[in-house]
């Protein structure tokens, strides 16, 4: 193996781990974009202002997450609706993302047969 191969083999390494950082930086950045509106319409409910935060819907035997999603189901409904379009965008900006990795790593890569 001569120091250009060895070089080569290094810059496959180096584009996998960069390709591999920009999947899951877009998706978590993709992930936090989608869920906020519900976040803001279980916000808007007002079950949540009081100092505990959200921790009173999720307590032992408390039917308060019940209650949410009975009083603020128009909010929710809406809060969904926007969650679906917005997962369908960053879903094809995925799609994106992936074919741009792809390109930067060599196709022997992503078949296994690299070194």
């Amino acid at each position: 193996m001569s120091v250009r191969d060895e070089a080569v083999g290094g810059a496959r390494v180096s584009a996998s781990v960069t390709a591999g950082g920009l999947l899951w930086i877009s998706r978590t950045l993709s992930g936090l974009l989608v869920i906020y509106p519900l976040l803001l319409a279980v916000e808007a409910s007002g079950m949540v202002s009081g100092p505990d935060g959200d921790a009173v819907l999720f307590r032992p035997g408390s039917l308060l997450l019940l209650e949410l999603v009975r009083v603020a189901s128009t909010e929710l409904g809406a809060a969904f609706k926007v969650l679906l379009l917005l997962g369908g965008l960053a879903m094809l900006a995925q799609l994106v993302v992936l074919a741009a990795s792809a390109s930067a790593v060599p196709s022997a890569f992503f078949l296994g047969s690299w070194r």
